[in-house]
């Protein structure tokens, strides 16, 4: 099982990428500005604050891939 971290999961593309990921075969984690909580076994949601810099270490320590799609929306325009 592998352990991936997604910045922007939430997003546009992010969102459907995590569907493509969490096969039952990944931990994903989605790092977002939002609440920590247990999506499903393998779904999380862990909180963070980079205008503070507080990150979830828990969520990114021992990660296999980290993706970063975080910044702002293709989806405004």
């Amino acid at each position: 099982m592998a352990k991936i971290s997604v910045l922007g999961g939430t997003g546009l593309i992010g969102s459907e990428l995590v569907k493509v990921l969490d096969n039952g075969k990944n931990e994903i984690h989605v790092l977002t500005r939002g609440k920590d909580k247990r999506i499903s076994e393998s779904l999380y949601h862990n909180h963070y604050d980079y205008q503070k810099n507080l990150w979830p270490t828990d969520a990114l320590i021992d990660s296999e891939v980290v993706i970063n799609l975080a910044g702002r929306s293709i989806g405004e325009k």
